[in-house]
């Protein structure tokens, strides 16, 4: 791996033209999480015209939620690479309603982690390749319930 690193440097090193377009993609990298938010917001659009990107404060935190069908919990989209359930304000999940609940999650694809309480059940989308795909296919999971 040292020698691959090292023939890449060399190579960046060799021009100009190559200087540049690394620090410009070093640039990009560092400031992406902004960039990979709007397209997974564009692509929530595309994805999900019925569905409206709204944002709420729910138990302090500004999220991206939707009721349930039933009304009795919220289903959200946190920052670029969380989703899950969290329960309507002052209210807590049941142990039937948790349980049931980490059974959908456990459905959800590339998922990096995944944590269940009272108040908050979800996962966190793995960055990679597909994590625009992932957290698509995650919020179609979760918005069948």
């Amino acid at each position: 791996m040292k020698s691959v690193d090292k023939n890449l440097i060399k190579e960046i090193y060799s021009s100009q033209e190559k200087f540049d377009a690394a620090n410009d993609f070093v640039e990009i990298w560092k400031n992406r999480e902004e960039v990979l938010h709007e397209i997974l917001k564009e692509s929530f659009i595309e994805h999900f015209p019925n569905r409206e990107l709204q944002q709420k404060t729910v138990h302090g935190y500004d999220l991206y939620c939707w009721e349930s069908k039933n009304h009795d919990f919220y289903i959200y989209w946190y920052e670029w690479y969380e989703i899950g359930f969290c329960p309507l304000e002052d209210k807590k999940f049941s142990p039937a309603q948790k349980k049931s609940l980490e059974s959908v999650i456990s459905k959800i694809p590339n998922k990096e982690m995944s944590f269940a309480d009272e108040t908050w059940i979800n996962c966190g989308i793995q960055e990679n390749r597909s994590v625009v795909d992932s957290v698509v296919k995650g919020l179609e999971i979760l918005f069948e319930n």
